[in-house]
């Protein structure tokens, strides 16, 4: 089915590049690639490395836009096999006002494939930031997702209401961004027994929830550092709420028919200090940097999981055209 997707969206986006001719709109855009390392956490072999092969997107049209991302996971400690890549693509079609309202329509369209699981997700938006004056973002949108594994034992789809607001303030050498969301979702959710192992009936993992909430809650804050010998450097502070999950009742994970695990909801709170440094090299182009660490717990569910530290660093490069 995925496969299908893509080859639908691959086509949409053919159809509006001949709309750009037609238009003469001369497309613009963005690309990056980036490498980023983890090392271990506090007592925990979790070394690996995330590769960004691209990442950015493209403006076909004032109204028509796709962005995209390539990313392939190298992981030192696994026993599920050491590389994953993932791949996402997003096409955006904005409606501008609706009627004489400062209403913003958009509509998005999402495919995301994974080694373990491919994605479909559908979300008209609705932003209202023009009302408010507290407001970059201030969006209300319905929420469409299928979703199955590669093998197919699995599948889900909901059907949700989310809403999603962020605002920027910049002050001299100051920048902060704050950012605050809600997911809705009732959802389906099957699994389907693999006999693969022989058995009568082989470990299944299930669900006993069709409701559920994320709340998620971001601050971003960079302070510049000033320049030196070309190079800008800055210090960057993250705190992230990402997220904490509510359920409607219990959710239980069975093996052989023993309930391992028994929870209601789930959070992971983190904070990531980093010192970054850019390199423009010309008015398109620069190369960036940083070294890091994050203090995070690990999805606490039902109750606070230990906080561990875990150094982090990455390098990349990006341009716009």
């Amino acid at each position: 089915m995925m496969k299908r997707l893509l080859i639908a969206l691959g086509a949409l986006t053919l159809v509006s590049s001949a709309a750009v001719a037609a238009e003469e709109f001369k497309p613009t855009g963005s690309v990056k690639q980036e490498i980023k390392w983890y090392g271990d956490k506090e007592e925990v072999d979790s070394q690996y490395i995330r590769f960004t092969l691209a990442e950015g997107g493209v403006r076909f049209t004032e109204n028509f836009y796709v962005d995209y991302r390539v990313r392939d996971y190298i992981r030192y400690h696994s026993d599920e096999g050491s590389n994953t890549k993932d791949l996402r693509t997003r096409l955006y079609y904005d409606h501008g006002y609706l009627g004489d309202t400062k209403i913003d329509v958009r509509q998005r369209f999402e495919v995301r494939d994974s080694q373990d699981k491919n994605r479909f997700t559908y979300t008209p938006e609705f932003d209202f930031a023009e009302y408010f004056d507290f407001a970059d973002t201030f969006k209300l949108r319905p929420s469409f997702r299928y979703q199955d594994d590669n093998n197919a034992n699995e599948s889900y789809k909901h059907v949700g209401a989310d809403f999603l607001y962020y605002k920027e303030f910049a002050t001299g050498n100051h920048d902060l961004g704050v950012e605050f969301n809600v997911y809705t979702r009732f959802y389906e959710q099957d699994f389907v027994s693999d006999n693969s192992k022989g058995t009568a009936e082989a470990d299944a993992k299930t669900e006993d929830s069709n409701f559920a909430t994320d709340v998620e809650f971001y601050i971003y804050y960079t302070y510049s550092l000033g320049q030196y010998n070309g190079i800008d450097y800055a210090f960057y502070y993250e705190f992230g709420l990402d997220p904490y999950t509510f359920y409607d009742r219990k959710v239980d994970t069975v093996e052989d028919k023993v309930v391992t695990e028994s929870y209601d909801s789930e959070w992971t709170v983190y904070n990531d200090f980093e010192l970054q440094a850019s390199y423009k090299v010309n008015d398109s182009t620069s190369i960036y940097g940083a070294i890091a660490v994050e203090h995070a717990n690990n999805e606490g569910r039902d109750q606070a999981s230990d906080f561990k530290w875990q150094p982090y660093a990455y390098v990349g490069w990006r341009t716009k055209f």
